[in-house]
């Protein structure tokens, strides 16, 4: 699972996902913008649909952010091996990994 809120941690997950399919097969999903689409991260959340700016906007689309944090919480507790990762790390999208309950053998 793989988190980017806004287009540079969309571009930094991006480049990340290209790095790792260079050394293995793996299978991602998450809050996606498009370079992480096109690199075949599968979409929970659109990031798209959550860039806003200023705090009027904030206040009017509170309730996607809660829905959209609710739907990846469960997608990576439904996921056998999911590791949550936030791009970048800052802001609210630290609460998504911490939000994931620990495996067992798990880090």
């Amino acid at each position: 699972m793989i988190v980017a809120g806004e287009p540079s941690g969309d571009a930094h997950a991006a480049a990340l996902v290209q790095a790792l399919k260079k050394k293995t097969r793996i299978e991602s999903f998450g809050a996606t913008g498009p370079l992480m689409r096109a690199e075949g991260v599968e979409t929970v959340v659109n990031s798209d649909e959550l860039a806003i700016m200023g705090i009027i906007e904030v206040a009017q689309v509170f309730p996607k952010f809660i829905a959209a944090f609710r739907a990846l919480k469960a997608a990576a507790i439904d996921a056998p091996k999911a590791t949550p990762s936030a791009c970048p790390t800052g802001g609210p999208r630290l609460k998504i990994p911490s939000a994931v309950p620990r495996r067992p053998g798990g880090k």
